[in-house]
């Protein structure tokens, strides 16, 4: 009733300004087509002001007044229609909502209201009129909500609801063009199998004609192939000694590739150390903890590429492998030579570093890359200054800034993964800046950031491996030790003896 009053105080308002106060004035003007006196003549026929209440010609009024675009007819209409559904009136209804969808801003607290309950109210409307008999029209209705839905005022989860009520919802006109297509569907199906097996028994007959011909032609082709076989042999004799020789020589090598390939496809060549670690954590790609040397080797040469030492460490040494840039595997040692650590026989891939351009991803990506991978991980975040700047910019303005190494770790029972970059915060203090001041700020900032390393540090390592790593390493160099420790007492030995 309140949304009714105030679209009769706007028609009275518009009746008003223009100065029509009877029936007859405002009847005149809406038949020169005049959408305010339209509307405002439908209200007066429909409350009976200064006229007999009539409905049928209200509803002419009006559906005039919206052919014209009136937002306030566009309002009535869509609260009537929903407040009381009778017949089939959604071309009226979609043109109304139309009005409101088109406007740039809404001039009254209604058309928002009413748009803000668009969603709700369709979804009722669709239900009203294929209960009532009109399938087609509740399909033309959803599929203006679907295609309108994202321009009412309502966000986020309330969109998604509706739009999926919408999606969801079947009209019956729906359900029977399905059941039809699904008809001609059957019937076309049994046709195309009726007419396949039609053709495929003119085939079988065809089919039939042509091997007996065949035969024959084969047959008289055969005798004359005797002849040409006989001759061809000799000929071939003289090419098979020399084909098997090429054929020796290309199964050696072939030979060579297959067992290097068996070795590579077989886990226990690839993996030797399961009794260590029995779970694999991935490191780079199609590289996981545990690969043994032997296999790095193998596959490096089945690649067609090459390795060099990156660097060394007291557990292991850092490879580098061509054709994959930017990536350090670290291998565990199986035996430890203390006067050459080049001379050492490698283990266990236990650690890869990886560096990345801190341009083309960031670190709270590749943290949540490994949150996703391995849930279990525990994330924690250090923040270390590695160095602190004051300058004074000008009088009375002091700028600190710190050159901040952010750590990362990601860690669990069986792998640690820690992530390090470098940022700066700087924080200005004194008297309000001006433009000069901010811009000599933003170009030492500039400075500052151009000289901090442009990569992301980041090294995944098996636990159990390098735990592994460092126990052999140790053990190692004790027995190199104690070697050494002999060897001398024994040379003393031989010094004394005179």
């Amino acid at each position: 009733m309140k949304k009714h009053i105030s679209f009769i105080v706007a028609g009275l308002l518009c009746c008003i300004l223009t100065g029509c106060t009877s029936f007859e004035e405002v009847k005149q003007q809406a038949d020169n087509g005049n959408a305010d006196m339209q509307f405002r003549a439908a209200m007066m026929l429909l409350e009976g002001d200064g006229i007999a209440v009539d409905r049928q010609a209200a509803e002419k009024y009006l559906t005039s007044a919206i052919k014209a675009k009136n937002p306030s007819a566009a309002c009535y209409v869509i609260n009537d229609i929903h407040n009381h559904p009778a017949k089939d009136k959604s071309n009226l209804l979609l043109e109304a909502y139309d009005i409101l969808f088109a406007l740039n801003e809404y001039s009254e607290y209604d058309q928002m209201k009413i748009l803000a309950a668009y969603p709700a109210n369709m979804i009722n409307y669709i239900r009203f009129l294929d209960k009532n008999g009109y399938g087609k029209s509740a399909l033309k209705v959803k599929r203006h909500v679907l295609t309108n839905i994202t321009k009412c005022p309502l966000r986020g989860r309330y969109i998604r609801k509706y739009h999926h009520q919408v999606q969801t919802l079947k009209t019956s006109f729906e359900i029977s063009e399905e059941k039809r297509i699904a008809e001609e569907k059957r019937i076309a199906e049994e046709k195309r199998i009726a007419e396949e097996k039609r053709i495929a028994e003119e085939k079988r007959i065809a089919e039939e004609k042509r091997i007996a011909e065949e035969k024959r032609i084969a047959e008289e082709k055969r005798i004359a192939e005797e002849k040409r076989i006989a001759e061809e042999k000799r000929i071939a004799e003289e090419k098979r000694i020399a084909e098997e020789k090429r054929i020796a020589e290309e199964k050696r090598i072939a030979e060579e590739k297959r067992i290097i390939q068996e070795k590579l496809n077989n886990p226990k060549y690839k993996y030797p150390y399961t009794a260590i670690s029995k779970k694999r954590i991935k490191l780079y790609k199609e590289f996981e903890s545990g690969i043994g040397w032997d296999w790095f080797i193998n596959h490096t040469k089945a690649q067609n590429s090459s390795i060099r030492v990156q660097s060394l460490s007291a557990n292991g040494v850092g490879i580098y492998r061509s054709g994959i840039p930017s990536v350090i595997f670290w291998f565990g040692y199986d035996t430890v030579n203390e006067k050459n650590l080049l001379l050492c026989k490698n283990g266990p891939l236990f650690a890869c570093q990886i560096s990345l351009n801190n341009h083309a991803v960031k670190a709270e990506a590749i943290v949540n890359k490994y949150k996703k991978e391995l849930p279990e991980l525990r994330h924690t975040k250090e923040e270390n200054i590695k160095r602190k700047i004051n300058r004074s910019i000008s009088p009375g303005v002091q700028l600190e800034i710190k050159i901040i190494e952010f750590i990362e770790k990601l860690d669990s029972k069986d792998a640690n993964i820690t992530i390090t970059h470098q940022n700066i915060e700087y924080t200005c203090s004194g008297q309000t800046l001006d433009s000069q001041t901010k811009q000599a700020i933003e170009m030492l900032i500039a400075q500052i950031k151009g000289s901090l390393p442009k990569v992301i540090q980041i090294k995944i390592t098996d636990k159990h491996l390098e735990k592994y790593a460092d126990g052999f390493a140790q053990k190692a160099r004790m027995k190199a030790k104690q070697a050494q420790e002999a060897e001398r007492k024994n040379a003393e030995k031989a010094a004394l003896d005179f």
